[in-house]
């Protein structure tokens, strides 16, 4: 009798517990940081394509997740101090790649954004970036949109104006408290009637830089073999096309066929 009891306690205890296991492939919880928030100063504007990629990735990595919003400033900040395990996502950026490792999604070329009092045809983007009567709207927490030798030239001529989401540095430019911007094809469709770019500014490609949309994990908190799970759930998404359909719902096709690498 006394075994039957135990039998059902051990019953009961794996039934209550079932349901916070997760998959086979995990060995624990994971505490996620996500951008969902971080793209712009009010909810309204939550980051759709992460929340969707994330989602997926959930789905093919049955694990559990302790999820919570941050500003990329924040986010970087938590994984130096080791307090997440994984943060979805950023652009990489060698602040990021010091203290983590990563899975990149896809590649994007960026797009500078000029306003049309200074915008010159025969200006190449390099042009721009060395005119130092122009000064840049910046995503703070990281080079997003920018390199480290543009970023130290902006910094040095006291030509860069922060702001901790790309909506608010779309605003400094159409305050004309900055007079360029760099942003990806995904933010540019975004935000091209919300703040009327196509007035405003002239868009520019720039397909000699790429822009890494990247998975980071704590180097400390997250072992290879648990980060390979991961990796292989983001090549099956690029194998089957589902990173791509996704970008098709927020981004013209003909933007993804010209700007994206799978």
């Amino acid at each position: 009798m006394k075994s039957l009891t135990i039998v059902h306690l051990f019953i009961v205890i794996a039934f209550l517990i079932a349901p916070f296991a997760g998959h086979a492939d995990c060995s624990r919880i994971f505490v996620v940081g996500t951008n969902t928030d971080a793209v712009a100063k009010k909810r309204a504007g939550i980051n759709a394509i992460s929340i969707e990629l994330f989602s997926e990735i959930k789905k093919r990595v049955n694990c559990v997740y302790n999820e919570r919003t941050l500003s990329f400033t924040k986010a970087l900040e938590e994984l130096r101090n080791n307090r997440i395990d994984i943060f979805a996502f950023a652009f990489k950026a060698p602040e990021w790649t010091a203290v983590t490792n990563s899975e990149v999604l896809y590649s994007v070329s960026r797009i500078l954004l000029v306003s049309k009092g200074v915008y010159k045809k025969e200006f190449t983007i390099s042009d721009y970036i060395k005119n130092p009567k122009i000064k840049f709207g910046v995503v703070s927490g990281g080079m997003f949109f920018t390199n480290k030798d543009e970023l130290d030239l902006l910094e040095k001529e006291k030509r860069a104006v922060y702001d901790p989401f790309p909506d608010g540095v779309i605003e400094l430019l159409t305050q004309r408290k900055v007079q360029a911007v760099f942003t990806s094809p995904t933010f540019y469709r975004r935000y091209v009637k919300q703040f009327k770019l196509a007035e405003l500014t002239e868009a520019i490609p720039d397909k000699n830089n790429n822009l890494d949309l990247t998975l980071f994990f704590s180097k400390t908190r997250v072992k290879p073999e648990e980060q390979k799970i991961f990796a292989d759930a983001i090549k099956s998404m690029r194998k089957d096309g589902f990173i791509r359909k996704t970008l098709l719902k927020y981004v013209l096709e003909d933007d993804v066929n010209k700007y994206y690498t799978f």
